[in-house]
């Protein structure tokens, strides 16, 4: 990490500076009531926890005067960015320290969020990596909506910020969250501390904002999404893996996903899709798990097709999925096309698994049955798709940008003889287009 050494004497807080030194409790702290209703909506899968530290992250950064700390001599350095340094969770209740370097996009900040708490919870010690005088200290208390909250300091000269927040509650619609924020006084102040929830409102509106566009150039690009639901412990995880080489544990726990992974799936020449892996649904959720349940599951709302993965095996396989179809009926757009799909197929004998247009069966453990499933998917969502060269006569150049949002187009080029447009089509465009078509891929 890089840093500038800042003279003091010279800095307009230099008189602070020197008042608050001589104190052998320097610190200030203040804990501020967040509305997080709109980041909490846009997040999607996305894992609350690291959700929030983006935010809380970027928040702190944009504000220079916590990224000062003291050094051993007593100098005062300012970094150019501080990283996180928070806590990991282990089974038995122990937690250890993850840190993530660096600035980066939210997708890719959440990614290696997830890498480096693996990594560290494997390690399972409580080290720190990195330079730990420039890390921000982050942790939360999920299970208390408190209103104030003190951090412990090493000395007078610990000049690490703490970040800190409880328990969200939703009351009349909007959820809210305390937000606590630790300081050296010598090195920050009020006016910094509020400017950091300041800056914390607009990172929060731009978690919204980012998702937003996301999903506009999902639809742009007519990649239709299939999310995958089901009971736990039906099989998803493998299915996916199975399907993607995705590589997500398929651990036999109790929401062992509890965040949506996302992978690109080739159905088949002609459709690509996004395949998303959400929570195992259970017929009496934990009162504590109902919060974190429903956001995972907000993506469901944007699905063209819900594939349900039945354990073929489970002796109470009819009460689970009536519980799943329930829960889809209310968390799913109306209309959303299901796919019932009969996994562990091979543990039951074949008419045990009903027949119909909208069933299959598999095996994903031992991947049989993928290639009929991938062809059911194609089925479902929209029948066939039809890649084509198109050629447009000018005077419907605003076929463009309807083609744009409708299709998946691959390439548009200006020729003399017209628009060329390579795109794939879905019957209903390819039915209306078809005398244009001059070449089928």
């Amino acid at each position: 990490m890089h840093y500038t050494i800042i003279d003091m004497e010279k800095d307009p807080r230099c008189g602070q500076f020197a008042y608050f030194r001589g104190m052998t409790f320097p610190f200030a702290g203040l804990t501020v009531e967040m509305d997080i209703t709109d980041m909490m909506a846009a997040r999607g899968g996305r894992p609350f926890f690291l959700s929030m530290l983006y935010a809380v992250v970027r928040a702190a950064n944009a504000v220079p005067q916590l990224r000062r700390r003291l050094a051993e001599d007593g100098t005062v350095v300012e970094y150019d960015w501080c990283p996180p340094s928070y806590t990991a969770m282990k089974p038995d209740g122990v937690y250890v320290y993850c840190t993530v370097e660096g600035d980066m996009p939210y997708g890719t900040f959440i990614a290696e969020g997830q890498r480096r708490q693996r990594e560290v919870l494997e390690r399972g010690t409580l080290t720190e990596d990195g330079d730990v005088r420039s890390f921000f200290f982050v942790s939360s208390v999920p299970w208390v909506h408190y209103s104030q909250l003190q951090h412990p300091a090493e000395s007078p000269d610990d000049s690490n910020p703490r970040i800190s927040w409880g328990k969200y509650v939703t009351v009349n619609g909007r959820t809210t969250l305390p937000v606590s924020l630790f300081v050296n006084h010598a090195l920050a102040d009020g006016l910094h501390i509020s400017r950091f929830y300041q800056k914390l409102e607009e990172e929060l509106a731009e978690v919204r904002r980012i998702r937003g566009v996301q999903r506009e150039r999902r639809r742009k690009n007519s990649v239709p999404v299939v999310a995958i639901v089901g009971y736990t412990n039906a099989g998803k995880s493998t299915l996916l893996n199975q399907l993607t080489g995705a590589g997500i544990p398929a651990n036999n726990r109790l929401f062992d996903t509890l965040d949506t992974t996302s992978r690109l799936l080739k159905v088949s020449d002609n459709l690509d899709v996004i395949l998303s892996d959400t929570v195992g649904f259970i017929a009496k959720l934990p009162h504590h798990l109902v919060d974190a349940f429903r956001a995972t599951l907000e993506e469901l709302e944007y699905a063209d097709l819900l594939l349900h993965v039945i354990d073929s095996a489970d002796p109470n396989r009819q009460e689970h999925i009536a519980v799943v179809d329930k829960l889809i009926t209310t968390l799913a757009k109306p209309g959303t096309p299901v796919l019932y799909c009969y996994n562990k197929a091979d543990l039951v004998s074949r008419e045990d698994i009903p027949l119909g247009e909208n069933t299959v069966a598999v095996s994903a453990a031992k991947g049989v049955g993928m290639e009929a499933l991938l062809q059911r998917i194609e089925e479902m969502l929209g029948h066939a798709r039809h890649h084509v060269v198109l050629c447009l006569p000018y005077s419907m150049g605003g076929q463009v940008d309807a083609l744009h949002s409708g299709a998946k187009v691959n390439s548009v080029d200006y020729t003399p003889g017209g628009i060329e447009i390579d795109a794939v089509l879905d019957d209903i465009l390819y039915g209306r287009l078809r005398e244009y078509v001059t070449k089928e891929i």
